[in-house]
């Protein structure tokens, strides 16, 4: 039995996809889509093309996967959003690599970490946490 997708995420929430994998973006942004978000996509932390979706388009809250392509991660992504933004954009890391310890980071603030596989309801469940845990300084 399948079960439905809870509509837990804010509507017209901004989100950030980052994921080294076109058919990993391209469908996490669908499903976020689907429940009212307005979603952008970037591979990387590559900087002009962050530089240039960061100026159009300011997430409220970063989804991203931890091992993206030339060695680069997903903190150095969320890392390079905040310093282009200015704040500590809330972020969801996800990750197959259950041996990474997260917790001694101290980079970790406002950063949840999702294993996979992902489970959809969690995913729904994480960003919504960070987005009510946010509310009060996401300004557009």
């Amino acid at each position: 039995m399948v079960k439905p997708m809870p509509s837990v995420l804010p509507e017209n929430l901004r989100l950030l996809v980052i994921d080294d994998e076109e058919e990993v973006r391209e469908g996490t942004q669908l499903v976020l889509e689907s429940r009212g978000c307005i979603v952008t996509t970037v591979a990387g932390t590559e900087t002009e093309q962050l530089l240039s979706t960061i100026k159009q388009f300011e997430p409220d809250v970063i989804v991203s996967d931890y091992r993206l392509y030339d060695g680069e991660n997903g903190l150095d992504a969320i890392r390079a959003v905040r310093q282009v933004t200015g704040r500590d954009v809330p972020a969801l890391l996800i990750t197959g690599d259950t041996a990474i310890d997260f917790a001694p980071c101290g980079e970790m603030v406002r950063i949840e970490v999702l294993y996979k596989p992902v489970d959809i309801s969690q995913l729904f469940e994480k960003i919504a946490f960070l987005a009510e845990r946010s509310a009060g300084d996401i300004e557009h």
